[in-house]
């Protein structure tokens, strides 16, 4: 296998390296001609000893600026400016040879129109077989069912993802052209394909060319403008499949790909600045303390496992009683913190007997409790699992953690305890007094902080948001 690689790549150079040079012996013999009358060209070339070196001269300097090891069929700008350059370092070289061996002096014009030659037919060459190959892909993929498709936004990004999709064979897509709310540009064309209109023509375009798909490039707008566009899009569409690009701060790469096009997801749709906060209390509070997570392997437990991590404790000790949720977090922290000691401890914490042994062993001296059952709909039918669970819990941890004085402990509560209207709201509502009730009388710093809905939490209503955009 490796042998048959090796040979085919070998081939493939020898045939560059013969196109290229058979490109060369014509621009040189036909700048003569085209300098000079059909009589006197014979004349002038009478040295045709001359061509085989020039040839061989201008290869080296082709593959020098590593012509011969780039892809033809990804051929762009960049391809003929790396030409173009070449060529002007081939016939500067060949001058200054012919010049100090008083050999060759051809006229200007010949140096000249032989340079234009040069670079027409190479990167002529280059671009017919990247055309080739386009429209037999193109050929290929629409032989079978396409995605009609329609690019909303005819800037950069809109026109990187159209040539992304037209180079790709394996993406059944056929765009059918773009949409974009300049009215300066409709009627323009990106490549072969025409700027139909504004959103204002989206009921139309989709019944005219049976549109399947928006993809929506335009990696700038805010999560406002993502929501207003959305609205739009549904009320003048029906049933059509909606995706996007990632926001440009997301773009590490600062490209857009084929493989970036995704749905939209909740963040598109809020998009806020991020909050700079001053984190010198936290490493202090933090930094070089062992830190016990209750609750740890769920979605606001984790969260707080990885802030936790960023400010280097001794020790943290995760305690969840779901035994995937604790490798996930356990797995996850120990690749992004691997000189980190981290202990993953399967526990129901309202085993009182358990926990004791745990605090004995460990002496944590933060404790953060997010272990509940909190899923509003599933606690109103099981209003006892609840009851029992998050109370349960909570008297459990705060009396071990006033015995074995720990220094503060953090209760993580919710909105929803505030003029409590469920049993999820009250039963939290209640382990917030339990935490309280203790504030005064000991050692420990008994804190209760609420959260609101937390974007992406399990059981959080962005998800249902989420599925009911989907779903249109």
């Amino acid at each position: 296998m490796l042998k048959k690689r090796i040979k085919d790549h070998f081939v493939i150079i020898l045939a560059k390296l013969g196109l290229d040079g058979v490109a060369f012996g014509i621009a040189f013999i036909a700048s003569y001609y085209l300098c000079f009358t059909l009589k006197e060209a014979p004349l002038y070339l009478r040295d045709l000893g001359l061509l085989i070196p020039v040839i061989i001269i201008r290869l080296v300097i082709y593959g020098y600026f590593k012509l011969y090891s780039q892809m033809w069929r990804y051929t762009s700008i960049y391809a003929f400016l790396s030409i173009i350059k070449a060529a002007t370092v081939g016939t500067i070289v060949i001058i200054v040879i012919g010049y100090f061996t008083g050999y060759w002096t051809p006229p200007r014009s010949v140096l000249v129109i032989d340079w234009l030659l040069v670079v027409f037919l190479t990167g002529s060459i280059r671009l017919v077989r990247r055309s080739f190959l386009d429209s037999g892909l193109r050929l290929f993929k629409f032989s079978k069912k396409s995605r009609n498709v329609l690019i909303y936004g005819a800037g950069k990004a809109g026109e990187t993802l159209f040539r992304n999709i037209q180079s790709s064979s394996t993406i059944d897509v056929k765009i059918i052209g773009f949409i974009d709310d300049n009215p300066a540009l409709h009627g323009q064309y990106i490549h072969d394909k025409k700027i139909l209109g504004d959103r204002n023509d989206l009921r139309s375009l989709v019944d005219k060319y049976n549109i399947d798909s928006i993809y929506i490039a335009i990696p700038r707008l805010s999560g406002h403008e993502n929501r207003e566009l959305l609205k739009i899009i549904r009320e003048n569409t029906d049933d059509i499949q909606v995706m996007t690009i990632p926001g440009l701060k997301d773009l590490v790469d600062g490209k857009v790909t084929v493989n970036q096009i995704r749905s939209f997801n909740i963040k598109d749709l809020l998009r806020r600045q991020p909050v700079n906060l001053d984190y010198t209390p936290v490493k202090e509070l933090i930094q070089g303390k062992t830190v016990m997570v209750v609750g740890g392997g769920g979605s606001i437990g984790s969260e707080l496992c990885c802030q936790i991590a960023q400010f280097t404790p001794r020790k943290i000790l995760i305690i969840d009683s779901c035994e995937l949720n604790c490798y996930n977090i356990e797995d996850g922290l120990k690749n992004q913190f691997p000189s980190q000691d981290i202990n993953c401890i399967l526990a129901d914490a309202c085993n009182e007997a358990y926990m004791r042994m745990i605090f004995d062993r460990y002496r944590p001296e933060i404790v953060f409790h997010a272990a509940a059952y909190k899923h509003v709909p599933l606690v109103e039918v099981n209003p006892w699992a609840a009851i029992s669970n998050n109370i349960q819990c909570t008297l459990t941890l705060t009396k071990l953690s006033e015995e074995f004085r720990v220094n503060r402990f953090i209760m993580i509560s919710t909105d929803k305890a505030v003029r409590p209207q469920g049993i999820m709201g009250a039963t939290k509502r209640i382990c917030e007094l339990i935490t309280l009730f203790r504030f005064d009388c000991s050692v420990t710093k008994f804190i209760a902080v609420r959260f609101g809905n937390v974007l992406g939490s399990s059981g959080s209503v962005i998800h249902k948001f989420k599925h009911q955009i989907e779903q249109g």
